[in-house]
């Protein structure tokens, strides 16, 4: 957080008015203001003299000129793979200025830079020093690194790691390799849960695991830290061991976890946190908790003043507050009320409600929505954590000795890793997963009133929960039903035009065109799923039926949807692979009459306008039938609707190059309303097209836990890169567009 000299002279002033009203009421004072003024004060000279020492000497102007300079500097860091499908892939690493020379000088700032190269940047070493050359641009005054360094040249490690660092890398890369036998996601939330390695960790399980709440589980948090140094604890306990050896053994257990996970701000808030939170569990004078807390928090925070700006370090000192000032309380009186043989979940219990409850104003200032099924999801995952963890240390730990044995046990602590992740997944497709909360003050402010009220009637409701229990039972349903979105109760909502079904993986759209007609595009995988679709919807007359392509994902369910209704029309891609999902449209059309549809056709039906872009010829390159797909523009009125199919790179290059050549159509592909996003949302698309393409909102129509890895990472970062919110129907539900009047909105079964 670079400050700067105005606003540092601000600070000084406000802190000698605070210095010289504190000294005006100094015989009135307790001993306690004086030791926070103290401690405020500290932090305050730390942040400046940290800003001024981070600002000191040539490096900030010449990163402000965009000077060229050679640096040498140490890799503080892992690598960061930015999204490559624009061109190579761009790799960031933080690192710690060593010496710098430009401009015909040389300085030896205290400063970081984020260093950003190509592909071999990620093979360096943690902690070695490497000699790189590159242009300096000055980095955003809230981030802690001064510059971005982009190199334009080869590196050379001029000092390798040191030998402590090379250790911490052989053990991560043991973990790795203990548990490549385990399930899928059990083996990419293992190093997650022990070192805070991500990297396995596919888009669709963080999201999940946000949505359920147990998004602090996929990486380094104080609970890891209170695992581990509560286990290591209480083996000193059964040992014997005095209390300096139980000291010294805790504190070098929690050096070698913190070099383990790497010592980035977010591990250290994680280890200091992490030791309260043992401290306030298992210490006999818990009331020291809180004033330790406190000064925990702000020496911390003169440590590294830019964690302030971290909203991890904001939610963890927070559960820990609540930890610290709740769990214990609530354990105790849990264990009185519960029967004895239900003891245990007394302390699991009490600390994630405890947790939960006080993080509420906080989750509600950063993402501005509730998790209604965090507190189970969390009991739920509490017990396998510690197995997860303890499991994957000691599989890392055995795997450098004997790489099979310590393989098995690596496959062992994946189990519950995986069910974790399955209670992620679980539990965020409910519909009452993640509840829209109104943003800004506004919400934090009625999510504070909320806490306080929880707090201060907390247990004068549990008493009167206990004497009434059938009323506690019947206003907890009223209260669940009333958090149910109103869409998953009214369904379809009122004025939709076009519906994006949801049929698992696969494409299945209806887009109305009277009270009880519509045009169909693509019919789902082999299941009745279109077909229950179309009955929510109320249609009985099919004018259409469009087949973008012949793959069993899109013409499957067919046969379903023409049984029972009249069907005018069946219009299918003119590339007609593979013979076998050819055969299946035939045989389920019957006597319906069968046409090809290419570029340059318009259907009309009604105020229903629908122009064919694409294909325009075969394409062998690729999935022969996905880059035959049939793309459609749907417009009524003043609703625009791209549908694309599931072309590829191949097809997506063609339309993209027609697009430039016709500036009608380039119009229309910019101002679009919604995209259905081609493909499920794979990686196989064409990034020329995605940046000529606009809408507010995209549809990806996908199956969860898919096979295919479906949506991409890299899809999913082109949409956001235009702006555009993605709605998925593995997560969503059914999604409506709704027609009123000139008003184009858009409406999922599920919130998200």
């Amino acid at each position: 957080m670079a400050i700067g000299m105005p606003s540092s002279i601000r600070i000084g002033i406000l802190l000698l008015a605070a210095v010289g009203l504190a000294v005006g009421l100094r015989g009135f004072l307790p001993r306690v203001f004086w030791l926070g003024l103290a401690l405020v004060v500290g932090l305050m000279v730390s942040l400046v003299g940290q800003d001024a020492i981070r600002s000191a000497g040539p490096l900030p102007g010449w990163a402000a000129e965009g000077a060229v300079v050679t640096a040498e500097v140490v890799l503080t860091a892992d690598a960061v793979v930015l999204d490559g499908s624009l061109g190579a892939p761009v790799v960031l690493r933080s690192s710690r200025v060593v010496r710098v020379s430009g401009r015909g000088g040389v300085t030896e700032p205290s400063a970081y830079v984020v260093l950003s190269g190509g592909a071999g940047l990620a093979d360096l070493p943690w902690e070695s020093t490497v000699l790189v050359q590159g242009r300096l641009a000055l980095s955003p005054p809230e981030r802690e690194e001064i510059a971005t360094l982009r190199l334009s040249g080869s590196t050379q490690v001029v000092q390798p790691a040191p030998g402590w660092a090379r250790a911490v890398d052989q053990i991560r890369s043991a973990l790795s390799r203990s548990v490549r036998l385990g399930p899928h996601d059990g083996r990419a939330l293992v190093p997650a849960l022990v070192a805070g390695d991500t990297n396995g960790v596919s888009a669709d399980l963080r999201e999940a695991m946000r949505d359920s709440g147990l998004a602090h589980l996929a990486a380094v948090s104080g609970a890891n830290v209170t695992i581990v140094l509560g286990l290591v604890l209480s083996l000193c306990a059964a040992l014997r061991l005095p209390l300096l050896a139980r000291s010294v053994i805790a504190v070098a257990t929690l050096v070698g976890f913190v070099a383990l996970a790497r010592p980035e701000p977010s591990v250290i808030r994680a280890a200091v946190m992490g030791v309260v939170g043992v401290l306030a569990l298992s210490s006999p004078h818990r009331s020291r908790a809180a004033p330790a807390l406190g000064f925990t928090v702000l020496a911390t925070l003169g440590w590294d003043p830019w964690l302030a700006r971290s909203p991890g370090f904001a939610l963890s000192v927070v559960a820990t507050v609540g930890l610290v000032t709740l769990a214990a309380d609530w354990s105790r009186r849990l264990r009185e009320w519960l029967p004895s043989r239900l003891g245990l979940v007394a302390e699991p219990l009490s600390v994630t409600a405890a947790a939960s409850l006080v993080t509420l104003p906080v989750l509600v200032a950063i993402q501005g929505t509730v998790s209604l099924v965090s507190l189970p999801a969390n009991l739920l995952a509490a017990p396998l954590v510690p197995l997860a963890t303890i499991g994957g240390l000691g599989a890392a730990a055995v795997t450098m000795l004997h790489e099979g044995t310590g393989m098995a046990l690596g496959w062992l602590a994946s189990l519950p890793a995986e069910l974790i992740a399955q209670i992620a997944r679980t539990w965020s497709r409910l519909p009452i997963a993640v509840v829209q909360w109104p943003a800004g003050m506004v919400g934090i402010a009625l999510s504070l009133v909320l806490v306080i009220a929880m707090l201060t009637l907390g247990r004068a409701g549990v008493g009167w929960a206990r004497a009434r229990p059938v009323a506690a039972a019947l206003l907890v349903a009223v209260i669940i039903g009333g958090t149910l979105p109103a869409t998953a109760l009214a369904w379809p909502p009122q004025g939709w035009q076009l519906v994006f079904c949801d049929v698992g993986q696969g494409d299945a759209a209806v887009i109305r065109t009277g009270p009880d007609r519509a045009v169909v595009i693509d019919v789902g995988p082999d299941s009745d799923q279109a077909d229950r679709c179309l009955g929510s919807l109320g249609v009985t007359h099919v004018e259409a039926v469009i087949l973008t392509h012949f793959h069993l994902d899109h013409v499957g369910g067919l046969a379903s949807v023409l049984r029972g209704r009249q069907v005018d029309r069946v219009y299918v891609s003119p590339i007609h692979e593979p013979g076998a999902e050819v055969s299946r449209v035939q045989v389920a059309a019957g006597g319906i009459p069968v046409s090809d549809l290419t570029a340059g056709t318009v259907l009309g039906f009604g105020d229903v306008r629908i122009e064919v872009w694409a294909p325009t010829r075969r394409f062998a390159g690729g999935s022969v039938p996905n880059n035959g797909s049939v793309v459609v523009l749907v417009e009524h009125g003043d609703l625009s609707v791209l549908m694309a199919g599931d072309i590829e790179r191949e097809a997506g290059a063609d339309l993209a190059q027609r697009l430039a050549r016709t500036p009608a159509m380039a119009a229309k592909a910019s101002t679009l309303d919604v995209l259905k996003s081609p493909h499920h949302g794979s990686a196989n698309l064409d990034p020329r097209l995605m940046s000529v393409i606009s809408a507010p909102v995209a549809v990806i129509s996908v199956g969860a836990d898919n096979d295919y890895g479906h949506p991409s990472p890299v899809h999913l970062r082109l949409l956001e890169a235009r702006g555009t919110r993605v709605l998925r129907t593995d997560r969503n539900g059914a999604v409506a567009v709704i027609l009123e009047g000139t008003d184009v909105g858009v409406v999922s079964e599920r919130p998200g």
